[in-house]
């Protein structure tokens, strides 16, 4: 019997090494990802200490992206995201702590894990909780290239990624919470210094036998020269969507286009342009985006008039840094078209990607007694659901119905330390309050940060936001209050 159990145990790692080896000569598999741990505190952010509240939180989130070279010039990505909320699906926000088993604002006869007796407090209530509830892990991107002599081929769920990310977006920043993707077949042709990369994306199937899709068109066109330190580019997106097909939302709280009744009577067709240029000059870096949209949005207003889009946006990057010194100056700037809700004909908002940051508090977390922004049918909350308040939201806002002056400086303390300071001065392009003479002030915010890097893969960011409301805030005669608030976030990044 020994000698039995001796060759089985033999024959299993025999097998087991040259499984191993056919897997290795079948492919090869590396990873890397990112573990991010953060911290934040807002106080006030309602500005009103009449209804003083004060948000905090800690989260966390683990990306991991596998790469399968399967054979020479063809792979295969993925993107694992693990600890992921509910409450902010499709992103990579990550999961809040806090999660134990158990709900204390779930009691045991509405919760369906104590519909029968054998659970017990333990599964039922958050105070006696002795573990933490399992979580979710998701899968953002799955895609091929093959790369050959012609160029490389793409397809599958691929992130989409274009200049300073104004509008496309793919969230590589170590502290980015949202992201872009889509279903896409494209192919990448690279022609000395020039690329040129269409791809035909899917947005939603619909029914297999019928064309009631909602699709893209990208075009891709970049020119890089490393040479001389310049890079232009040219992204054109074309969304379509057929009559009765499409979901742009008919009323105010179910789309984005305005306080108004709508109806869906012809095609969604909205296409986008943007234009990059960055460029260095010695010590002096400048990097600019320009973004247009515009076309139908398939909708009518209730006199019968077609529903159009013509929205602008505009941002700059400029950074001086001599050779020599440990001193990077820092200039952000820029203008975003907010919607005029006089004309319900068209809507001219133009929104930034949610990972285009400016500041800590502004344009990043909601703020005010108000939708001073109009991005309240974009974003989700409410100022008149409680279960929606902007005090119980994270960092959802996005970017847009402004014209901003961002001046700041970074000071290499060292290899490891480095300090930021920025001064943020906004001014609203639209008033949203209809038939109200309110102020454009947006006010300034100070943000402050120190960045210690004991080696390449991890990051400690500490930051401190300080925001002075301007008139803006108080919204005319309804003389809102607009009090001094301030932010303080803290996080850990690890990559790998």
């Amino acid at each position: 019997m020994r000698e039995i159990k001796k060759w089985a145990v033999r024959g299993i790692v025999a097998s087991t090494a040259f499984l191993a080896t056919e897997a290795t000569l079948a492919g090869d598999i590396s990873w890397q990802g990112i573990y991010r741990f953060e911290g934040l505190l807002l106080d006030n952010p309602l500005l009103d200490k009449n209804s003083y509240k004060q948000k905090t939180y800690f989260q966390h989130h683990l990306v991991l992206e596998p790469k399968i070279v399967v054979s020479d010039g063809v792979s295969v990505f993925s993107r694992f995201d693990i600890f992921n909320s509910p409450n902010y699906p499709n992103s990579q926000m990550g999961q809040f702590f806090g999660q134990g088993v158990g709900n204390s604002t779930v009691y045991p006869d509405t919760n369906p894990n104590c519909s029968t007796p054998t659970n017990g407090a333990y599964q039922c209530n958050a105070v006696n909780a002795q573990t933490m509830n399992s979580e979710s892990l998701v899968v953002n991107h799955l895609y091929m290239t093959w790369t050959n002599e012609y160029g490389q081929f793409i397809a599958g769920r691929a992130p989409i990624q274009f200049g300073l990310g104004l509008t496309h977006n793919a969230g590589r920043g170590v502290f980015d919470h949202w992201l872009d993707t889509l279903d896409l077949v494209g192919f990448r042709v690279v022609a000395g210094q020039m690329t040129f990369f269409p791809m035909y994306g899917k947005v939603r199937e619909g029914s297999l036998d019928r064309q009631d899709d909602v699709n893209d068109v990208n075009i891709q066109v970049q020119y890089d020269n490393p040479d001389s330190n310049l890079a232009v580019g040219g992204f054109f997106h074309s969304r379509t969507a057929t009559q009765g097909d499409h979901d742009a939302g008919t009323k105010g709280t179910d789309g984005p286009y305005g306080n108004n009744t709508f109806n869906r009577t012809g095609e969604y067709n909205i296409k986008d342009f943007n234009f990059y240029i960055d460029r260095k000059l010695g010590d002096l870096n400048v990097a600019v985006e320009f973004a247009f949209q515009q076309g139908s949005t398939g909708l009518t207003n209730t006199a019968g008039s077609d529903v159009g889009i013509d929205a602008f946006g505009a941002v700059a990057k400029l950074g001086y840094k001599a050779e020599s010194s440990n001193w990077k100056w820092t200039l952000d700037a820029g203008m975003l078209t907010g919607d005029n809700p006089d004309t319900v004909e068209r809507y001219e908002g133009f929104l930034a990607d949610r990972n285009f940051n400016v500041a800590m508090l502004m344009f990043n977390h909601q703020l005010g007694s108000f939708d001073l922004l109009g991005t309240q049918s974009w974003v989700g909350s409410s100022r008149s659901n409680s279960a929606k308040n902007p005090a119980d939201t994270a960092d959802i806002d996005t970017l847009t119905n402004t014209v901003f002056f961002a001046p700041g400086f970074e000071l290499n303390f060292s290899d490891k330390w480095l300090g930021k300071f920025k001064f943020i001065y906004a001014t609203l392009n639209q008033v949203q309050l209809v038939g109200v003479d309110a102020q454009k002030n947006l006010g300034f915010e100070v943000d402050m940060g120190l960045d210690y890097k004991p080696d390449e893969r991890t990051t400690w960011s500490t930051n401190l936001g300080l925001l002075f409301p301007g008139d803006a805030y108080a919204g005319g005669i309804n003389n809102y209050k607009k009090e001094f608030t301030y932010g303080l976030m803290t996080g850990v990044a690890v990559s790998f």
